[in-house]
């Protein structure tokens, strides 16, 4: 059914003559119709229809009946579009024509046969430009023509100059890539608005993959930097990246040449400065650059200069200071002058920003009354300048005098308790808190710095503050100290415990006896009881159980502690040539009826006792604490050395 619907369909289209209206004398009247009402996609639907494999078995040796052959209906197309001139068609519909051909023409190359002036219509046609938007249907053509080898016969720079004129710019990039003429092939990508993204990844390419050569890269990266604002326009993040990875070193002049637009300039400084770049590690950018994009942060961005301050420190702190002053940036301007070495400038700088911020809140919310009103930006902000005083302070406290200290911290506690008056009468329960609030923090970061007595004695030397007003500060000041007090009480209780535990351990294994592994010398190899010549001798028990004659040693046992003479069968990393040394002198003393010992003791400083580090730890805070007694400690003697055994 499906076969002879096909073939009642080819026989209708491909009819010569209208045998229903004889008076038509059109050829092909049929066809002609539907290429007359819609041309396009009357060439579409045939264009799918020769994808069946009908048309393939139309040209073997035994065909299906009424089934044409693609060539067949190529040339009734040619004879009804192109060879009968009593019906013209339009040019757009010659053109559609002719884009069809060049498609089928490559795609199915052994089924039809074009003649070849047909193909210099064809090229002349696709190639005219006379529309404004470039036919992507007509370069498509145009690129299956050349990839099936059919404009081979043309000359490849008449070729060029027409594929330009169109603006086919893929067709462009395959002839000077057949030339290797790089740049030229960037300049394509860069002119076509729907691929000029692509031209991130092949600058890459060019810049890193083996099979381009030197000189081809400098072609690449003079065409770059000739384009360099083409490229910031298409993807300002993706031409950072790309300069980061390939041209890392023409940072400044790529940054020069967007000095008359700053906004896209701080795009660029920011792709090139982004944390999350991968070879930011490996990349110093010159110093004139990162003070640019500090300029450029303090117009755009205020907000991020201090947090980039503190990450980087390739720039002059003189010139970064003097933009962050200009832009009033009170954060990024305290941290350049403390990192300066002018700790007071800092310190002012942060005072008079709290105290003009807290002024202002007060003043714009001292008579507001509403409760439920809100203050949450405005106290934030307080609160973050606060922070900020108080952790410089905590900072540098560290590294300077008492009286230097106290000249920090004192004046703000003045400042805070002297606005805390100037607004107490204030009907906003708000703004009492923030009061409350800060005169807390600045006390509690205050205490670890400055000495409680000296905090007492400024504020009652100081006729300002009224009993009722540091009331509650001194009662904060008392327990506070208190539980301080009964916290070091009972921590001092419990590292004398663990010490004085530790310490009678080490005192039982010292005085613990030790026994022998085997009765036998190590050296000797005789009893303990006896010498060679029948006398006797002291031993030596180490506590690893080896046993030595005191005379085979060469030294007493009242010395081997003193001397710090170890084990020499365990120590063989120290002196293992003593022992065979001792041996054979031995064995020549067996030979000769004598004795004599070669072995020179190890002249070394008494060995220690070798405490674990939290114990030494442990041991000093309790030597600190208790220096008013240090009979305590004068009565611990450690010995080290195992206990004499007299006649084993």
């Amino acid at each position: 059914m499906v076969a002879l619907a096909k073939t009642s369909v080819y026989e209708v289209l491909l009819a010569p003559t209208n045998v229903h209206n004889p008076s038509d004398k059109a050829s092909y009247p049929h066809i002609r119709t539907l290429l007359e009402f819609d041309t396009r996609e009357f060439l579409n639907v045939v264009a799918m229809a020769f994808e069946e494999q009908d048309f393939d078995a139309a040209m073997s040796s035994d065909p299906p009946p009424g089934i044409p052959t693609r060539q067949q209906v190529v040339d009734t197309l040619m004879q009804v579009m192109v060879h009968d001139k009593q019906h013209s068609f339009s040019p757009s519909q010659v053109g559609s024509l002719f884009t069809f051909l060049a498609r089928q023409g490559a795609k199915h190359r052994a089924s039809i046969r074009v003649d070849e002036h047909i193909y210099d219509q064809v090229l002349e046609y696709i190639t005219h430009a006379e529309e404004d938007v470039v036919n992507e249907e007509r370069q498509q053509a145009l690129l299956e023509l050349w990839h099936a080898g059919v404009l081979k016969k043309f000359d490849e720079e008449k070729l060029l100059i027409k594929a330009e004129s169109a603006r086919f710019y893929r067709l462009c990039e395959l002839i000077y890539e057949k030339r290797r003429n790089f740049a030229k092939v960037l300049s394509c990508y860069l002119r076509d608005e729907t691929r000029r993204h692509r031209s991130f990844s092949y600058i890459h390419a060019v810049m890193t993959e083996d099979h381009y050569t030197e000189p081809d890269r400098e072609e690449v990266a003079r065409a770059v930097l000739e384009n360099f604002g083409l490229l910031i326009s298409t993807d300002v993040h993706a031409t950072a990246r790309l300069v980061l990875m390939d041209f890392s070193l023409e940072l400044a002049e790529v940054t020069y040449k967007l000095q008359g637009k700053p906004k896209e300039q701080f795009d660029f400084l920011q792709g090139i400065f982004d944390p999350k770049s991968t070879t930011k590690q490996e990349f110093a950018p010159p110093s004139h650059v990162v003070e640019r994009y500090i300029e450029l942060l303090c117009r755009y961005q205020p907000e991020s200069v201090y947090n980039f301050l503190r990450a980087n420190d390739n720039y002059r702190v003189e010139e970064a200071l003097e933009v962050c002053a200009k832009a009033r940036l009170m954060d990024a301007t305290a941290y350049l002058l403390e990192r300066s070495g002018d700790i007071m400038g800092a310190f002012k700088l942060i005072l008079e920003t709290l105290e003009s911020e807290v002024n202002s809140v007060s003043e714009k919310y001292f008579s507001e009354e509403n409760p439920n009103r809100d203050m949450t930006s405005s106290l934030d902000k307080v609160e973050g300048i606060l922070q900020a005083l108080l952790q410089f302070c905590q900072r540098n406290s560290s590294r300077l005098e008492e009286k230097a200290r106290q000249s920090m911290w004192f004046p703000i506690f003045d400042r805070v308790h002297s606005l805390q008056r100037k607004y107490d009468n204030s009907p906003n329960q708000q703004l009492t808190n923030m009061y409350n609030f800060m005169i807390g923090e600045v006390l509690n970061s205050m205490l670890g710095y400055i000495s409680p007595p000296d905090i007492l004695q400024k504020i009652i030397q100081d006729p300002s503050y009224q009993f009722k007003d540091i009331k509650q500060l001194i009662m904060g000041m008392l327990e506070t100290y208190n539980y301080e007090e009964t916290l070091l009480k009972t921590t001092n209780h419990i590292l004398v415990h663990d010490v004085r535990g530790s310490l009678a351990h080490l005192c039982t294994l010292v005085q613990r006896g030790v026994s022998p592994n085997s009765g036998l010398c190590v050296i000797c190899s005789r009893g303990a009881e006896t010498l060679a010549d029948g006398s006797k001798d002291d031993v030596i028990v180490f506590s690893c159980g080896h046993l030595y004659h005191s005379s085979c040693v060469g030294v007493s046992t009242l010395e081997i502690s003193s001397l710090g003479i170890s084990c020499l069968v365990c120590n063989k990393s120290a002196a293992p040539a003593h022992v065979g040394q001792a041996r054979r002198s031995h064995s020549e003393m067996g030979q000769g009826g004598g004795r004599s010992s070669s072995f020179q003791p190890k002249k070394s400083a008494p060995e220690e006792v070798q405490l674990e580090p939290a114990q030494k730890d442990n041991l000093k805070r309790v030597h600190d604490s208790y220096k008013s007694s240090p009979e305590l400690f004068e009565t611990i003697e450690l010995r080290l050395a195992p206990p004499r055994l007299s006649g084993y």
